[in-house]
């Protein structure tokens, strides 16, 4: 099961005139990533062999000897090739290049010294990407990728310009190998001259850790040295989530308690490094509510609508959310704010929840919101091993239809990662755990 599957003609044994006779393939999955196949045969003479036919053998490329715990799809200029960043319990990272579904090649960033836990990609444009990682021991890197300058065609991973920036570092000493960075989501400063990007990270102590960052060669504007952010949770942070509303950043939190904790922050770049030493200032906690009896393991945030009118904006945000209690968690949250420069959202009613409840068998570990011809569905994976696809209603957002399920192959699954071309006719969903198994759905 682990990335590498083969198949042998064997048409040369005929089990109704020799029934005794066979071929057993074995294959064993190596600690690096590898996989080594064994033959046993009862044939003298035969010599097992490939399929000619290319369609019929699953070629595989090396990825990673342990689970993966999270992953996360970008594109660049040329967007023939699609590659997938994932985050492994064997320290390492890696970018992979896919094409029409097939993984094409395979490259490793700098390992970790412990497990590799959080990727997250920030794009201001299809110029580049900064992709962060993160993991045990509060370890955080940061990379900034770029076609190659000599204009070949992007085909590979060997055409990508790899740059690393540095290390994260935040005010919190003695981290150990049980402190790890669970999770880490970022989002572009798009007026930026420097190409900046806002970095917020949660730890398995509840803590935040926030970082801004430019992909900018001069040192002057590079910022690796973080903050240690006041969360007021007092459980681990196994997601986060950041979406623009207007000038204000969102900031969403699931925890092991199943609690989603929300806060808010100026998306302005240069309020923020005014205020950098004063982060607390900015910092504005919006309220929490429980989604989940236990575990807050996935969620995906969207603006459902957004309105100015009367000096006021008010926002209406659909976060739906996957936990360890099999349940699916529905929320609507509506937000308002007076329009000037030091105001911040408030929370017009406490959110309004519908939950799912055995919606999957076992634990919910990804969920991501899709639209596919005009409509809206929600994809969710878990341990139970099955792919659910469910179609909102068309008169009321809050209410979901599982339309069907897909069984994957894959053990310990742990993340889903979705990507979908500007119109929307196609869809890749990548689930990962123990390999990476891709779905496609197109026109």
């Amino acid at each position: 099961q682990r990335i590498l599957d083969c198949r042998f003609d064997s048409t040369e044994c005929n089990t109704e005139v020799t029934p005794n006779n066979y071929q057993l393939v074995v294959c064993k999955a190596q600690k690096d990533g590898t996989n080594s196949l064994f033959v046993q045969s009862s044939m003298q003479h035969s010599t097992p062999k490939l399929l000619n036919d290319p369609s019929k053998v699953a070629k595989g490329a090396k990825l990673h000897g342990e689970t993966i715990f999270d992953s996360t799809f970008f594109t660049l200029k040329s967007q023939d090739v699609i590659f997938l960043v994932t985050a492994s319990e064997d320290c390492s990272s890696r970018i992979s290049a896919w094409k029409d579904g097939r993984v094409i090649d395979s490259i490793s960033l700098t390992p970790q010294e412990s497990c590799v836990r959080c990727v997250t990609v920030s794009q201001i444009d299809d110029k580049s990407a900064l992709l962060v990682v993160g993991g045990g021991k509060l370890a955080l890197q940061f990379f900034v990728i770029k076609e190659r300058s000599d204009g070949t065609k992007n085909n590979s991973t060997k055409d990508l310009e790899i740059t690393f920036i540095g290390n994260g570092l935040t005010s919190k000493k003695g981290a150990t190998i049980d402190h790890r960075i669970n999770s880490i989501n970022a989002v572009p400063f798009l007026s930026s001259e420097s190409r900046s990007h806002f970095v917020i990270a949660g730890d398995s102590e509840g803590h935040a850790h926030a970082f801004i960052v430019s992909e900018d060669n001069n040192q002057d504007y590079r910022s690796l040295l973080g903050l240690v952010v006041p969360t007021t949770i007092e459980r681990p942070i196994l997601c986060i989530k950041t979406l623009v509303i207007g000038d204000i950043i969102l900031v969403s939190m699931g925890t092991t308690g199943g609690e989603i904790d929300l806060f808010d922050l100026p998306a302005s770049l240069s309020r923020l490094e005014e205020c950098w030493d004063d982060f607390s200032s900015l910092w504005n906690p919006l309220g929490r509510y429980r989604g989940h009896q236990m575990g807050t393991n996935a969620m995906t945030v969207e603006i459902v609508s957004l309105e100015k009118a009367n000096g006021k904006t008010s926002a209406t945000v659909s976060i739906v959310s996957g936990g360890d209690d099999q349940a699916l968690c529905v929320s609507r949250v509506s937000l308002e704010r007076v329009d000037d420069s030091d105001s911040r959202f408030l929370l017009k009613e406490a959110p309004y929840l519908k939950v799912v409840p055995e919606a999957s068998f076992s634990a919910i570990k990804g969920v991501s919101c899709i639209r596919f011809l005009g409509q809206r569905y929600l994809l969710s994976v878990g341990y139970s091993q099955q792919l659910s696809i469910w179609k909102f209603h068309a008169e009321d957002d809050m209410l979901l239809e599982c339309t069907s399920r897909l069984p994957v192959d894959l053990g310990d699954v742990n993340c889903l990662s979705v990507y979908q071309n500007q119109d929307e006719s196609d869809c890749l969903v990548a689930v990962c755990g123990m390999g990476v198994e891709i779905f496609r759905q197109g026109i």
